[in-house]
């Protein structure tokens, strides 16, 4: 009897959330294409049908240009078969992917627990409704481009979940299934690859009271794991390398790589600070880097971080559930701290995994509050609740507005973070290239301003109009202020176009072949794209 009203609160508790999510996500549904959807999703063939030449090119190749992650690219192809260019049914399955992700979070969370808390259900669902509503999910969620966020962690969880039932019931095939939910995850985004570490968390947890010896030898089921994530780690740097997406060498190992260590302990704590207060939220946060190991807030980072480990295993068997929800969040953070060399350093997407520890130990502190016998602390405890759930609802309502489109959300995140250089050069070139200039060069004034690095950008945009207004000898006097312009890839190309205008076709393709072998993007063309132009110019054109 007590299982069967366990069940049925179970699935009134799922009812329950699925329902706050669909009504604090729903404007999204209203939102049009927006970052990086250009290239992942509009202007990617690859996705554009259910064909065998599609999934082979999404299987063994990198043909929107990005990155490696077949798992979200073909669940593009099934939005396309269903919904074309729509951008409504995008939005929608990432909803119904994010309703999925809470859901079984929930049962996730409660099958851990059940053995060592009676509340176990009530804590579940309070972590998950908190966790349901948090405003830092709605990149995730709002970003069809980030929809590779939550299929990670939806494979994660089912990864999870099986290894328990293994745990439990030392089913081989349950195992199986657990090593390929992995798989599938590491193929919906690479920054699960600390994954086998939290198996070990958990088998940590369900264990903490046996022997030591006994948890050595337990360690080796964890191997599997760290081997199908090495191979993948192989599989995708052949696949991206072969696409010319990374060069030979990893970009980032090195004599400065200090700098990221020292920044990646602070970003545990920036990334906190936005779980506690999500304000502001940006697409490109401000986050200078840290350059010296004496600053003082990346000593007190590094303090914080031994202790936030110690109390792991200090915890560990008088409140496991919140020794497990630090290790949850720590754990899952090690990918996304910056110690991964890639252009990103911090970013609220990648929060998804981390928060849910958060979540969790906030779920299990108030969870504890509300049993209280005193009135004044249950009362406190629920109406905090009540209060977090309510404010952070509203959160992420407003925020999924700021996602309606390109220039809405770029004009929004100046709003909120008004000292981000890169943004406004972002938002300078989307006016730009909506035609309006008047718009986009108050912008890019703005970002040579606040960073000088930005007068190259600057000087190319006008460029560029006095190209399109046939003054070509002007753009060529904007181009030679530009220094090392003949190591940029757009400067280049904007020379050859300059030049073909002229009728001089040999210093055209001189110029264009230049921009193919330039080693310096400033993001207004693409190499590929030149190169690809450069391909159409016929084998009888002048050569160089």
């Amino acid at each position: 009897m007590r299982a069967t009203n366990a069940k049925m609160m179970g699935l009134i508790h799922a009812t329950f959330i699925a329902a706050v999510v669909v009504f604090v996500y729903a404007n999204s549904l209203q939102n049009d294409f927006n970052i990086d959807d250009e290239y992942l999703v509009i202007n990617n063939n690859a996705v554009h049908g259910l064909t065998w030449d599609n999934f082979r090119a999404i299987l063994t190749s990198v043909p929107n240009g990005l990155e490696y992650l077949p798992v979200r690219d073909l669940t593009y192809m099934l939005d396309f078969a269903f919904w074309g260019l729509n951008p409504f049914g995008y939005h929608l399955a990432n909803l119904l992917y994010y309703v999925c992700f809470c859901i079984l979070f929930y049962f996730v969370i409660r099958k851990l627990l059940i053995p060592f808390s009676i509340d176990a259900q009530r804590i579940s669902f309070i972590s998950t409704l908190i966790f349901a509503v948090h405003p830092v999910h709605v990149e995730a969620v709002a970003g069809i481009a980030q929809r590779k966020d939550i299929l990670a962690g939806i494979f994660s969880l089912l990864s999870l979940h099986y290894f328990i039932r293994y745990e439990k019931s030392g089913t081989r095939m349950v195992y199986a299934v657990s090593i390929l939910s992995f798989v599938l995850a590491l193929f919906s985004k690479a920054t699960v690859v600390s994954f086998p570490a939290l198996i070990l968390l958990v088998d940590f947890f369900l264990h903490r009271n046996k022997n030591d010896a006994g948890f050595q030898r337990r360690a080796f089921i964890v191997i599997p794991y760290l081997l199908v994530a090495a191979g993948f780690t192989i599989v995708q740097m052949m696949i991206m390398r072969e696409a010319g997406v990374i060069s030979e060498n990893l970009h980032g190992f090195g004599s400065g790589y200090s700098i990221r260590v020292y920044s990646s302990l602070r970003a545990v704590f920036y990334y906190l600070k936005l779980l506690v207060w999500p304000h502001p939220l940006s697409i490109s946060p401000f986050f200078e880097m840290s350059r010296h190991i004496y600053d003082t807030t990346v000593v007190l980072s590094a303090v914080g971080v031994i202790l936030l480990t110690s109390l792991i295993f200090v915890l560990r068997r008088s409140q496991p559930i919140l020794s497990f929800a630090i290790g949850w969040y720590l754990i899952c953070l090690i990918p996304v701290v910056g110690l991964v060399p890639t252009g990103t350093i911090v970013a609220e997407r990648y929060l998804l995994l981390p928060s849910a520890g958060f979540c969790l130990a906030v779920g299990y502190g108030l969870s504890r509050l509300v049993q209280e016998r005193r009135s004044i602390l249950r009362w406190g405890a629920l109406s905090v609740l009540a209060g977090t759930l309510v404010f952070f609802s509203v959160l992420s309502h407003m925020r999924n507005r700021d996602w309606k489109d390109h220039l809405t959300l770029l004009m929004a995140n100046i709003r909120d973070v008004p000292e981000n250089t890169q943004i406004y050069w972002m938002a300078g070139k989307a006016y730009f290239n909506r035609g309006d200039q008047e718009k986009a060069f108050e912008l890019l004034d703005k970002a040579r301003k606040l960073n000088p690095g930005y007068e190259a950008h600057y000087q190319l945009f006008r460029a560029i109009a006095e190209y399109e207004g046939e003054r070509y000898g002007e753009a060529l006097r904007m181009l030679e202020k530009i220094p090392a312009g003949d190591a940029v890839v757009d400067v280049n190309y904007l020379y050859g176009m300059i030049y073909q205008a002229q009728g001089d076709a040999y210093r055209a393709r001189t110029s264009l072949l230049r921009a193919v072998r330039s080693p310096v993007s400033l993001g207004v063309v693409e190499r590929k794209a030149v190169a690809d132009y450069v391909s159409t110019m016929g084998e009888n054109s002048p050569r160089p």
